[in-house]
């Protein structure tokens, strides 16, 4: 049920209306912005509500399934005091944001106003730099979502956040953060490569995120990094910046989680791991579907190299290294060894396999030599 106040229902069964729209914007860093589809603007509550900007609501509804149909409003660019800039938006200003929409009687704004709608921001499209359109999502599509989850292998929880939620993890990812500037920028890539080899990163972490604080692409918009290499200093993001990153622009750094048990170990936080990693799974190899084709309309499960036995010393095989042995011409025998995971009391136990995964690529035994499994 809408929560009307008196006043401003009095006015609404009035003959006359002088009602406008106002959409409030709340920023992840607390910042908020106003915008009214009035023609001047509006202090409503210790927040002012710009008309330069504009806001276009017109094109706002919804039906009784909960569902928003062409949600959205239209507002301008401004580089007056109090509204955001072009480049803050393109910097990802409005990632992670919230809105309101209210209506008040402009006329008269002691009479209080109406909530409408609420929610996150989705999209943002551009027009020609001058304007752009906000995708409102209502908070009302987060009651379309299922609750509960399924098994999965690796975790669902959101990195960071509280454990006593449904998807909470535990880590205090606030305290991984490092402050990081920029000194080196890629001439070929200057929106993603750029390097500062000051930064205390280990070489294993190459699941990270990353922020600018100070610069053109200062926001709170997380990138993620690609690749990173712990002896220059380099840093590689996934996607590129909305503007070139320059010399002694400052960002914070900190590891990631890939959502599997490894990670949720080395964070010693094995007991929010949201997860199933333990689940039997069929072989990759043999159950794949012979000349299957991906969405692609590429053929998988190719067999593309043969690959000699002898060239390999030995094998990690179940995640265990063991012997080989070539008395068959080449196909291989594996052999216990003193506590491995077959039995830990035999040590000559030679077996029959029929694939081995060697430096992260598997190999079947086909018609005597060793191939490549396949190859995406």
């Amino acid at each position: 049920m809408r929560r009307i106040p008196n006043e401003l229902q009095k006015h609404l069964q009035g003959a006359v209306l002088t009602v406008c729209h106002l959409i409030q914007l709340k920023l992840d860093d607390g910042r908020v912005f106003g915008s009214t589809s009035l023609d001047v603007d509006l202090t409503y509550q210790g927040i002012s509500y710009k008309a330069s900007s504009g806001a276009d609501t017109s094109i706002l509804s919804a039906d009784n399934s909960l569902s928003v149909d062409n949600a959205e409003f239209t507002t301008l660019f401004s580089e007056l005091s109090g509204t955001l800039s072009y480049k803050e938006v393109v910097a990802g200003a409005l990632d992670n944001a919230t809105w309101t929409l209210y209506l008040v009687n402009y006329m008269n704004l002691d009479e209080g106003h109406i909530v409408l709608d609420a929610g996150d921001v989705g999209d943002i499209r551009f027009k020609a730099n001058q304007s752009y359109d906000v995708e409102l999502v209502s908070y009302a599509m987060r009651l379309r979502e299922p609750i509960g989850t399924k098994d999965s292998l690796t975790c669902r929880a959101i990195f960071g956040s509280d454990p006593n939620t449904q998807y909470g993890c535990g880590v205090n990812a606030e305290a991984l953060w490092v402050k990081g500037s920029v000194n080196r920028i890629s001439t070929e890539e200057p929106t993603r490569v750029f390097g500062d080899a000051s930064i205390p990163i280990k070489s294993e972490m190459m699941v990270a995120r990353l922020y600018f604080t100070k610069g053109s692409n200062a926001s709170n918009k997380l990138y993620q990094i690609e690749e990173y290499d712990p002896l220059t200093g380099t840093i590689v993001l996934l996607e590129p910046t909305a503007f070139p990153i320059e010399a002694g622009d400052q960002f914070m750094i900190r590891r990631d989680c890939d959502k599997t048990l490894r990670s949720c170990q080395y964070f010693k936080n094995v007991l929010n791991y949201k997860g199933e990693p333990f689940i039997p799974v069929a072989d990759g190899i043999e159950g794949m579907t012979p000349n299957a084709q991906d969405s692609g309309g590429e053929a998988i499960a190719q067999i593309v190299n043969v690959v000699a036995i002898t060239t390999f010393n030995k094998v990690p095989i179940d995640g265990k290294w063991y012997g080989l042995n070539n008395s068959d011409n080449g196909n291989l025998i594996r052999r216990t060894q003193r506590g491995s995971v077959i039995d830990p009391k035999v040590q000559n136990d030679w077996r029959k396999v029929k694939n081995i995964r060697y430096q992260g690529i598997p190999y079947n035994y086909e018609n005597g030599v060793w191939v490549k499994a396949y190859e995406k």
